[in-house]
């Protein structure tokens, strides 16, 4: 699995060209005002969460000037946090968020800007000082097609059962 570039400076790995782009999104009310934002920087002052364990709570460090809520254990409580109003909006994958706006048609995926959403790439962590690894690992990377690689992980996130519990759609 690969590793979300982290770009900060205590960062001492080094990390091969991005392989795939996670499509991390936003979800909101469907009813907000920031259902229709373009720009992560329109969340500015907005409670944000994300599911705890995972990369997404990091991800939410790149909104500048965001309220960043404590993690939660579970996207039912996500859900219910954001319906409830205790959150504006919550950090997915965009598979994921696809899954719960079908089961939620009260909430809404906000769609980003190019160049203005979460910086998503993935690539391999190569360790601090194998410059012949990252040469190799990068080869490969450039040899395979763009397509391909999505096609890959679309196929593999399909057999991924979705673990967004039914019962979240309750109002």
């Amino acid at each position: 699995m690969g590793a979300l570039f982290d770009n900060s400076e205590e960062d001492d790995l080094v990390y091969s060209d991005v392989y795939f782009e996670s499509g991390i999104c936003l979800l909101t009310r469907k009813d907000d005002k920031s259902s229709s934002y373009s720009k992560l920087s329109q969340f500015k002052k907005a409670k944000v969460a994300s599911l705890g364990g995972t990369f997404f709570d990091s991800a939410i460090e790149q909104i500048k000037g965001v309220k960043h809520e404590d993690a939660r254990d579970s996207y039912a409580q996500l859900i219910a946090d954001l319906k409830a109003k205790k959150l504006d909006a919550f950090v997915a994958e965009s598979k994921i968020a696809e899954q719960i706006v079908k089961q939620n048609s009260d909430l809404a995926i906000v769609s980003f800007a190019p160049k203005q959403g979460f910086q998503s790439g993935k690539g391999v962590v190569i360790g601090s000082d194998d410059e012949e690894l990252m040469e190799k690992v990068n080869r490969f990377i450039k040899k395979q097609k763009a397509e391909v690689r999505s096609e890959n992980m679309q196929k593999a996130s399909a057999v991924v059962p979705s673990f967004v519990p039914e019962e979240t759609n309750e109002k």
